[in-house]
């Protein structure tokens, strides 16, 4: 009587922890699905992609990932996904709090492309029947599977083995010239004629490779060069004009359309 008493107290105290704590879902998606806009989680976020192909923002790059890859995102860092021309995916994906993971992950960058870990989708299913079917201690038992997907990952993906931002030679240039050069003239005619595309067809080899229009590439790395500019310190005008915006008027309203936030509440929430 006793045990199952402490028992059910174990379980109905683990059952908040567990849903207040973490989240593990499995989804197939259509091949056009997107996310509209840039955004970051307070949460660190473990995503595998089960099968198919799609293209992740993160950081100002782009990252292919294919069938059975896996992606580690940190917590506040900006990303979105968009699609590829593989057709219907289905994924894995789980967000655990600071508290769970950061120690594991401070030497750990930004974020990391472990590719090829077919080992670690059944590692995600035990994660996801734990969200799911709550028992006595799955919560550390979720903490425990996200840290050994964390090390096994990390330990495979090697630290020079970038990914190729583009499969074409010009696009992959025209992405670092667009990093470096955000004060210029970044217009569609300009980066055609840098690049010796038509403006059309610079327009249509960009998308396909990226799953992203260029106008929407260049906003995602403006937006991004100018938290980092806020996260050390800067004030709202030295982020506008890193980010190339003359107008901090303008730079405000893009950001907002972008986070949903406006800047200066953006450096708030960031505890700066």
């Amino acid at each position: 009587m006793f045990l199952r008493k402490w028992l059910k107290v174990l379980l109905s105290y683990d059952t908040i922890l567990l849903m207040d704590s973490f989240t593990c879902s499995f989804r197939m998606r259509d091949q056009h699905y997107s996310m509209r806009e840039l955004h970051s989680h307070e949460e660190h976020e473990l995503y595998f992609l089960s099968s198919g192909e799609r293209r992740y923002f993160i950081a100002g790059e782009v990252v292919t990932v294919r069938a059975k890859d896996f992606i580690y995102i940190k917590p506040g860092v900006l990303h979105r996904t968009s699609y590829s021309s593989a057709k219907a995916h289905t994924r894995y994906v789980a967000h655990f709090p600071s508290s769970w993971l950061d120690e594991v992950s401070s030497s750990m960058p930004p974020f990391f492309h472990c590719k090829d870990c077919p080992g670690v989708e059944v590692l995600f299913a035990r994660l996801q029947k734990e969200a799911e079917d709550v028992l006595p201690l799955s919560g550390e038992l979720a903490r425990a599977l996200a840290t050994e997907i964390l090390i096994d990952t990390w330990r495979s993906a090697s630290a020079g083995d970038r990914d190729e931002l583009m499969t074409d030679g010009r696009i992959g240039w025209l992405t670092g010239y667009i990093a470096a050069h955000l004060d210029g003239d970044l217009s569609l005619g300009a980066l055609a004629s840098l690049v010796g595309l038509s403006p059309n067809h610079l327009s249509s080899l960009f998308h396909k490779a990226s799953g992203m229009r260029l106008s929407d590439y260049i906003r995602s790395v403006r937006i991004t060069r100018s938290c980092e500019v806020l996260k050390r310190g800067g004030s709202v005008s030295e982020a506008a004009s890193a980010a190339g915006f003359s107008d901090s008027a303008y730079f405000k309203d893009v950001f907002r359309h972008t986070l949903d936030i406006s800047p200066s509440a953006w450096k708030k929430a960031q505890g700066i």
